[in-house]
């Protein structure tokens, strides 16, 4: 009875063990796999924020140009309505 329950023991430990370095493997190459898709995701977020900021500054110009052209058209208009 002592011998089955030694070899039990030394098989459940040794599953254990398997599982533990398995998970250990697991959790490593996930960690590595974390930081290589937080570089990227950082990359990605630098892109779209100088592409956002160049779409603004556009969008910003063009409201300026905008506006200016109405300030024009609008005095024209007064200075037609005035004769």
């Amino acid at each position: 009875m002592d011998f089955a329950l030694n070899v039990l023991q030394i098989i459940f430990y040794s599953i254990g063990s398997i599982f533990m370095v398995a998970f250990t493997i697991i959790g490593i190459w996930g960690f590595v796999l974390y930081i290589k898709n937080s570089k990227n995701m950082r990359l990605q977020n630098y892109i779209l924020e100088k592409i956002y900021q160049s779409i603004n500054i556009r969008n910003t110009n063009s409201l300026n140009s905008n506006k200016e052209t109405f300030e024009k058209d609008l005095a024209s208009l007064r200075e037609i309505t005035e004769d």
